[in-house]
């Protein structure tokens, strides 16, 4: 029997459940004997449904399924799918966590503009895999997000990213995660 979260989630995402929690499971399994801490992940957990939906349905159809719209549109974000996938399952809701955006706030007021993390959530998600890398086309508030330091903090984090990128190759490493959110901080400081 599926729990009511999980089938939540399975109706989230447009996945069966059973057969997400069995693969997320067995891909828990295969990042855990190739030595990442999978502590913040396991077959049930929102990430094993938001993988399989990226897998069966494919990146570009992920985000234009589970783009927020806040107030308006502050630019563009234009990236490969894999980066996409970190973008949206697992940076944003850092960015929009208190911690960091009370930390970063904006170039104005860096600890009392508790919005700023909205900025980030409307730029506006391109998925382009003819392109290598991350472009920003506006200004963001803040350059020195440092997103690779602060999300490679914890180990688990780390096992969670590289779960979501399974979802393109069950082979990642933990230096293709590295990769990728260097990526974003590259891209953030060139914007």
């Amino acid at each position: 029997m599926v729990s009511d979260f999980a089938q939540r989630y399975a109706d989230t995402y447009g996945v069966e459940p059973e057969q997400t929690i069995a693969e997320g499971k067995d891909i828990v399994d295969s990042l855990f004997d190739r030595g990442f801490d999978t502590d913040w992940v396991n077959g049930e957990s929102r990430e094993s449904f938001r993988r399989v939906s990226i897998k069966e349905n494919g990146m570009e159809k992920y985000v234009a399924e589970h783009s927020d719209n806040f107030d308006h549109r502050t630019g563009e974000i234009r990236m490969p799918s894999e980066h996409a996938s970190l973008w949206m399952c697992e940076i944003l809701g850092q960015i929009s966590d208190g911690a960091w955006e009370n930390y970063w706030g904006s170039r104005d007021s860096p600890s009392t503009d508790y919005d700023a993390w909205k900025w980030y959530y409307n730029l506006e998600v391109v998925v382009d895999d003819d392109i290598d890398r991350v472009v920003i086309t506006e200004e963001p508030p803040s350059r020195d997000m440092d997103i690779s330091g602060r999300l490679t903090q914890y180990a688990p984090q780390i096992g969670r990213m590289a779960f979501i990128l399974t979802a393109f190759d069950e082979d990642v490493t933990e230096e293709d995660v590295q990769n990728i959110l260097d990526d974003f901080d590259t891209a953030l400081n060139e914007a």
